[in-house]
């Protein structure tokens, strides 16, 4: 368990690290108009499947350098536990999935578990050769447009 919540720690300080180098300037954070899509994604709970609210979208960053960051944004929500997961992915990434017949929502070779406390992702991603990444959120909010506030204010000061 100990290798696992490692490797877990690893990606998200990675993730978190690229995400300051790229974004601790970030000068504007805007939803690229009319990418967003609403829907009802299921995840698995227990031997079972349930559905939770979804969101899509594509978010322009633009930088102080006068460069732009174009970055796919999925988010879930469920309000029966009012649980939060936010992912971030490459808008071609995201497009590769969809080619494939594979949900946008969630990395590629993924599953997305809900418990009565959190979302938990198993991930056997590209680069991981026989590793399995295990990513969680706890992260509650009263509502769904209270989660994706909060998620675009991190994105606009991620300090």
């Amino acid at each position: 368990m100990n290798w696992l919540k490692t490797n877990k720690v690893v990606f998200m300080s990675l993730f978190l690290l690229r995400a300051s180098l790229l974004f601790s300037q970030a000068t504007n954070v805007q939803v690229v108009p009319g990418s967003l899509k609403s829907g009802v994604f299921e995840v698995k709970k227990g031997a079972g499947k349930v559905p939770v609210e979804s969101r899509e979208f594509q978010v322009n960053i633009a930088l102080p350098n006068n460069k732009n960051e174009m970055l796919y944004v999925s988010l879930l929500y469920d309000p029966h536990t009012k649980l939060f997961w936010w992912y971030t992915d490459s808008v071609a990434a995201a497009s590769a999935r969809q080619k494939l017949g594979a949900p946008m929502l969630i990395p590629y070779d993924s599953a997305l578990c809900l418990t009565d406390s959190k979302f938990v992702l198993f991930w056997n991603g590209p680069f991981s050769g026989d590793n399995i990444f295990i990513l969680d959120s706890s992260e509650h909010y009263s509502s769904f447009d209270e989660g994706q506030a909060h998620f675009l204010r991190m994105l606009q000061d991620p300090s």
